[in-house]
C-alpha cells in the first residue's frame, strides 16, 4: 500500500499549505487508485502463469528426455538385430550390416533433432529465469 500511503501523506501536507479554502481534486485519483486495483490482479495472474508456465516446462523436458532414452533403447535393440538373418553367412552379413546403416539413418536424425529440441528448451528455461526475477513497479 505505499502508493496509497504517498497519497494520503502528500494531499494532508499540501491541505495544510492551502488552509481551509483550498481543495484537491479527487475524481481522477480515485480512477487511477481503482485501476491500480485491477492492476494488482493482472500481476498476480501474471506471475501465476509464470508458475504455471515454469512446471509445464518442466513436464516437457522430461517427456523429451524419456523419449530420447527409448529411442536410444529402440536404436540398440533395431540396430544389434541380425533380422532372422544368419550373421555368420557372408551375403546375410552383408545385408544385415546394410539394413542396420539405413536404420540407422532414423535414430540419428531423431538424436539430432530431440537434442536440438533440448537445447531450445534450454534456453526458453533461461528466459523463464530472467521473468523470474521480473518485480512489478512499486506503485
Amino acid at each position: 500500500m505505499y502508493i496509497e500511503d504517498l497519497w494520503k501523506t502528500s494531499t494532508a501536507d499540501a491541505r495544510k499549505i492551502l488552509g481551509s479554502r483550498g481543495d484537491i481534486p479527487a475524481g481522477r485519483i480515485s480512477q487511477f487508485f481503482k485501476f491500480r486495483k485491477d492492476m494488482e490482479q493482472v500481476i498476480a495472474a501474471f506471475a501465476k502463469s509464470k508458475v504455471d508456465l515454469g512446471n509445464r516446462l518442466l513436464d516437457l523436458q522430461n517427456s523429451v528426455s524419456k523419449l530420447q532414452n527409448a529411442l536410444k533403447d529402440a536404436r540398440i535393440e533395431v540396430t544389434r538385430d541380425d533380422y532372422d538373418l544368419d550373421p555368420k553367412n557372408p551375403d546375410d552379413k552383408k545385408k544385415i550390416d546394410a539394413a542396420s546403416k539405413v536404420l540407422d539413418r532414423f535414430f540419428v536424425a531423431g538424436a539430432t533433432g530431440l537434442s536440438e529440441f533440448t537445447r531450445q528448451l534450454d534456453s526458453l528455461e533461461d528466459h523463464l529465469d530472467h521473468m523470474e526475477k521480473y518485480k512489478a513497479a512499486k506503485v
